[in-house]
């Protein structure tokens, strides 16, 4: 009996053990996994806040050639105005000259009739 009371209890021990190393061992595979996950959280975490600054520095760099397009688009509508303008003097001024030699032909032959 005693023999297999000093059994039990070496198996209840071993068991006791088992147990024991089988926590242990799902501790620390639990904490290898927590830190696994961690690092890949973080390298995401990196990794988003990258794209985002990305982004910005691309909408940034839109922004930047929008506006150039537009002061290019502004400074070619003022030359087209500023050539309209030119061309309408030019068109005024011929249209006037033609009217002032016009005017100096009619009073040369009315010099010329009296």
């Amino acid at each position: 009996v005693k023999k297999f009371q000093a059994l039990l209890e070496k198996k209840s021990s071993d068991s006791c053990d088992h147990l024991k190393r089988t926590i242990e061992a799902l501790k620390r595979r639990n904490e290898k996994e927590k830190r696994d996950a961690e690092k890949e959280i973080s390298h995401y975490k990196q990794a988003s806040e990258e794209a985002i600054r990305s982004a910005k520095s691309r909408v940034a760099s839109l922004h930047k050639e929008v506006e150039a397009a537009k002061a290019r688009f502004l400074e070619n509508l003022k030359k087209i105005k500023d050539q309209n303008d030119a061309a309408g003097l030019e068109a005024c001024k011929e249209a006037h000259m033609k009217e002032v030699e016009e005017l100096v032909r009619k009073s040369n032959r009315k010099y010329r009739e009296m």
